[in-house]
């Protein structure tokens, strides 16, 4: 996926979550450049896993999109305060089945120049989290192709659009 060049010496910003629930699981990530252009990822997750364990891959999804990347910075931002404290080295991981993520979490954070992982409260992460629910709760068949997410906002309403609209009309009326 090489969608900007990053420069080398730029900080990146990447916000994640993972959502593990009644109707699937997923992973939502928002890569944020330092030019603020924004890149949602969202991946429904096809095992089943706990919560946590959604919450690592979608940080381990989202260290690979930016090492494709070639991001040497990278701060690093998520809503599970259990993972934060693991992987600032504050909790230890003792759970067998999150072991082997934060394993090669650790092993992913040696190819960055400087990563720093600090937690947010769940407000702050809107955007990472929506992807995460949307991604367990939406169904895709397999080889079907999704083309990108645009997201525009509408600053006025859409009767007042309209009448702007019809304004621009020769007889003046909508």
């Amino acid at each position: 996926m090489t969608i900007i060049d990053a420069p080398s010496d730029t900080t990146w910003t990447m916000y994640f979550d993972g959502a593990s629930n009644t109707r699937g699981r997923g992973i939502g990530i928002v890569l944020v450049s330092p030019r603020d252009e924004k890149i949602p990822i969202s991946i429904n997750l096809e095992f089943e896993c706990t919560n946590n364990m959604a919450e690592y891959k979608a940080r381990i999804v989202g260290l690979e999109a930016t090492l494709s990347l070639e991001v040497q910075d990278l701060d690093v931002y998520g809503d599970s305060l259990l993972i934060i404290c693991q992987m600032n080295g504050k909790c230890l991981t003792k759970e067998d089945r999150l072991i082997s993520y934060h394993t090669y979490l650790t092993s992913q954070m040696k190819s960055f120049h400087n990563i720093n992982f600090t937690y947010i409260s769940r407000l702050r992460n809107r955007f990472a989290d929506a992807l995460a629910t949307l991604a367990s709760m939406v169904d895709i068949p397999i080889g079907v192709k999704v083309c990108p997410l645009v997201i525009k906002r509408h600053l006025i309403l859409a009767h007042v659009y309209m009448v702007q609209i019809a304004a621009g009309c020769p007889d003046g009326k909508p």
